[in-house]
């Protein structure tokens, strides 16, 4: 494998990163769970935001963020924008490269 494809194959595996960019996880307790969402299980009312380094695009994986107990917590920006960084960087070099 040569530099150029080292590279291309980097940049598509930044391509598909996502991030945890977002999180709810222990800012509530029982009663609000069963207040927000109906049941008193609060592993129900946690959700998770990932965020594609490639294309931003969001995904979140549990609970509706619109109807969740708690607070949404920020996190994983330093990360996001170190990725992107990389990435643009990369693809940088791959257009020097040819």
């Amino acid at each position: 494998m040569n530099a150029t494809e080292t590279i291309h194959d980097e940049i598509r595996t930044l391509s598909l990163t996502e991030v945890a960019v977002a999180t709810n996880e222990g800012t509530y307790g029982a009663a609000e769970c069963m207040r927000a969402i109906r049941t008193g299980d609060p592993a129900h009312g946690n959700y998770t935001i990932y965020e594609s380094v490639g294309d931003g695009t969001k995904r979140v994986v549990g609970c509706d963020p619109e109807r969740a107990p708690g607070y949404e917590r920020k996190m994983g920006r330093d990360e996001l924008a170190d990725l992107r960084k990389r990435l643009v960087d990369l693809k940088k070099q791959a257009r020097q490269a040819k």
